[in-house]
């Protein structure tokens, strides 16, 4: 299965998200330059690909297999149930099927909790830096090394989303404030995030979809996750510190969509470095359960609950996602 994702994800054509921006930049563009918007890490790889190859299916057989390498390889390691596992990851991403530069990072990322878990935090942080290059913000993660050994309580994890929730009334004067001692390229960014933050269609949202609905949604299917996962782990995660881990990882996805989504919900999309772990999370929903009917009740909700969110990514532009098109039917 894992093989039939990686195939799909390099062999498609005219398919996901930005193809067309993407596509255009390695045709029409053959040196980087500072001066575009695309990170450099990204641009030197694209234009290296067409000077050497020129083709653009081939920048995606190499991203595909970085993305597909990382990806399976934790979840094979880390995963309760990697069967499960993979029905997450293709419920919230597509199996990476659709993946843009962005979540070739998140990969890396994903990839360098095999060094937090084992503390060699120069390995984690060099595979973060490259992951930054690609798309930078990537950097978020270099949080997730000292978030790794925090036990949170669920008094506390309420308390620390409420405060989040509170703060992102005046983070955005503060980002632009700020912005400019970051650097031109992160702060150029900043405030194209902040002026485009009140248009859901900018980041996958049909026209008639309002800011406070798409809030709402968020904010509903992440705060199911975090309590059912505080009343069902709440003993386990004590015991098991990678399993801790990932729910800190989690709930910190949050509270960054918390603070980030209300000015800006493409800014938000840096949740995605964090919530990844929901593949790695849900599975350990079912191994909990002792009785076979607690399990298939279990079963069921997490069903429901996948097939909504597949809904949800698919339903704001289906036709970025189907039919399938492939290399050989251009």
């Amino acid at each position: 299965m894992a093989i039939m994702f990686f195939c799909l994800s390099f062999l498609r054509w005219e398919r996901g998200a930005d193809w067309e921006s993407y596509y255009s930049y390695f045709v029409q563009v053959s040196e980087p330059s500072r001066g575009l918007s695309l990170d450099m890490g990204y641009q030197y790889l694209s234009c290296l690909v067409g000077d050497v190859f020129g083709s653009y299916t081939i920048l995606l057989l190499i991203q595909g297999a970085i993305l597909s390498y990382c990806c399976y390889f934790i979840i094979w390691k880390y995963s309760a149930d990697p069967l499960l596992s993979l029905l997450v990851f293709f419920s919230i991403l597509f199996s990476g099927i659709y993946f843009v530069r962005q979540d070739v990072a998140t990969a890396l990322t994903f990839y360098s909790f095999v060094y937090v878990q084992k503390r060699r935090f120069i390995s984690f942080a060099l595979v973060v830096i490259l992951a930054s290059l690609l798309h930078i913000s990537a950097l978020i993660f270099l949080l997730a090394y000292p978030l790794c050994t925090v036990f949170l309580s669920g008094k506390k994890i309420f308390f620390y989303v409420l405060i989040a929730c509170i703060a992102s009334l005046g983070i955005s004067i503060l980002l632009s404030s700020i912005s400019s001692y970051l650097g031109p390229f992160i702060a150029t960014k900043i405030d194209a995030y902040i002026a485009s933050g009140d248009d859901p269609t900018a980041t996958g949202g049909r026209d008639g979809m309002t800011l406070q609905l798409m809030l709402l949604k968020g904010l509903l299917s992440r705060f199911f996750v975090i309590f059912s996962g505080l009343y069902f782990l709440r003993n386990l995660r004590r015991e098991n510190l990678v399993l801790n881990a990932f729910l800190n990882y989690y709930v910190f996805g949050t509270i960054l969509y918390c603070v980030f989504a209300p000015i800006s919900i493409i800014l938000a999309r840096i949740v995605i470095y964090y919530e990844i772990f929901l593949v790695l999370l849900l599975a350990y929903y079912i191994v909990i359960p002792k009785r076979v009917g607690n399990k298939l009740v279990l079963i069921c909700v997490l069903s429901a609950y996948l097939f909504v969110r597949f809904l949800s990514n698919y339903g704001q532009y289906p036709e970025r996602f189907a039919p399938f098109k492939s290399i050989f039917e251009m």
